[in-house]
């Protein structure tokens, strides 16, 4: 969806209304559980925003400037990476479910490389033929 909205939209028009559609959900969900934030979390509450809205800017601009067959790969690796820095940082250890959920995201994504490069070699075949 996001890589069709880049055709129309500007990055940041996409990102601002994802954020409006993920407060209203938020703030509905958040109804049955609420709890106060505490003074010291506001920081760390803050620094997550920073983040959050810079990786879905910079992922809505990669989509906007690039095949989604190119970006997305990347966008999947964040998995392995979390899982490392988790294990590394905090001395979490790697799950069986991590590794199970994550197996046809990989799977799915080098069917799809292969698939694309494969492609691509085929048109360079056919444009040099002709």
């Amino acid at each position: 969806m996001t890589k069709w909205l880049t055709s129309t939209e500007d990055a940041l028009a996409i990102v601002f209304y994802m954020v409006l559609m993920q407060t209203a959900f938020g703030a509905f969900a958040s109804l049955f559980v609420w709890a106060p934030v505490h003074g010291y979390a506001w920081p760390w509450l803050a620094l997550l925003a920073v983040t959050g809205l810079s990786a879905h800017y910079t992922l809505t601009r990669a989509l906007a400037s690039a095949d989604a067959t190119f970006i997305m790969p990347f966008e999947f690796l964040r998995l392995p990476l979390v899982a490392a820095v988790a294990y590394g940082l905090y001395a979490e250890p790697f799950e069986a479910a991590t590794w199970i959920d994550a197996a046809p995201i990989f799977s799915g994504n080098y069917y799809s490389l292969r698939r694309e490069s494969r492609l691509a070699r085929e048109r360079a075949a056919t444009e040099a033929a002709q």
